[in-house]
């Protein structure tokens, strides 16, 4: 084998184990969005943190959603509750 014929094999190589290791990250990725959101709905109330996670939205994001009354929350002595299913009801609205 030529010096150009080793390179390319090994760059095929290292170019298909990146894409193994790509497509493994992205399998636990998408198996922990699964856990996480039957753990989301397993509770009855949940935190801004627990939103954040499960919609993806920053925590600011989330503090000017409610400030503007724009999702469904609930407040008691200055503590933010969120409940699972108003939630997953309020993203399938869709818009703001």
């Amino acid at each position: 084998m030529d010096n150009d014929n080793v390179k390319s094999h090994k760059s095929t190589e290292e170019t298909r184990k990146k894409t193994e290791n790509n497509i493994n990250c992205d399998q636990v990725r998408f198996e922990k969005n699964e856990l996480d959101s039957k753990l989301f709905f397993e509770k009855k109330i949940c935190s801004i943190d627990d939103v954040s996670s499960f919609t993806g939205y920053a925590i600011g994001t989330l503090y000017n959603l409610t400030s503007q009354n724009l999702i469904p929350h609930r407040k008691k002595r200055g503590r933010l509750f969120f409940v699972p299913t108003e939630i997953l009801n309020w993203i399938e609205e869709g818009d703001l």
